[in-house]
């Protein structure tokens, strides 16, 4: 039919049938809810958002044991504590200052998100910050010793944090060695993995599954005990 204000009523019923028609209305009403009821990570990845929020003091509480690994207790970039940012994409803990800079630099760059807010984190993001961390860091992107003082201001930091993260200024491997360091190709979210640390006295092993499905009932995080 055709409305006043001349737009068109296509009635699909008598089109398709109502049996079809039936079927492509319950298709689209489940795809409406899977989208509406999907959580997206910083790192692009969609989970159901049900098991992102059932699970949220846990994975707050593996945050925040990551922290207080020796590693990540200081900053990666000025070596202040405590560390209550992180760089999802890069893997790294730093302190306020720092991770406000890191907000200013790009995303191409850096994604960085609060460790003591009220976010959600997704399996991908905490199995980057596991796997990574600010020892790796180190190792991959250099700048230790190449760091401004630490009442320099905050433009020479971010000239700083860009040259080391950006440009690899003071990395001393290859650049086609760090994705390997780092292991980020597209292969690393689509299967089970195993990460360990040298301090166990938070936790030992790191078993994240990063499939992009969840499965009803399980209890994620169980599996690193918390």
């Amino acid at each position: 039919g055709i409305l006043d204000d001349g737009a068109v009523i296509i009635n699909l019923e008598s089109m398709i049938g109502i049996s079809r028609c039936s079927t492509i209305t319950k298709r689209i009403i489940k795809y409406m809810d899977e989208t509406m009821d999907s959580w997206t990570s910083k790192l692009g990845n969609s989970f159901p958002r049900r098991e992102i929020e059932l699970n949220e003091k846990s994975s707050k509480e593996f945050i925040d044991n990551l922290r207080k690994l020796t590693h990540n207790k200081k900053c990666a970039d000025c070596g202040m504590e405590p560390t209550v940012w992180a760089s999802v994409n890069l893997g790294v803990f730093l302190c306020l200052r720092c991770g406000s800079i890191h907000r200013g630099i790009g995303t191409h760059i850096s994604i960085p998100k609060g460790c003591t807010g009220t976010y959600l984190w997704g399996p991908d993001e905490l199995q980057n910050m596991a796997s990574l961390g600010n020892d790796k860091a180190e190792a991959t992107y250099g700048g230790k010793e190449s760091r401004p003082p630490i009442n320099a201001s905050d433009d020479i930091w971010k000239h700083f944090i860009v040259d080391k993260y950006e440009k690899r200024k003071y990395s001393k491997i290859r650049e086609v060695e760090v994705a390997d360091l780092l292991n980020l190709d597209d292969k690393a979210f689509s299967s089970d993995q195993a990460y360990s640390t040298d301090d166990s006295k938070h936790f030992s092993t790191l078993k994240i599954k990063t499939t992009q499905k969840i499965d009803r009932g399980e209890d994620f995080f169980s599996q690193y005990g918390v």
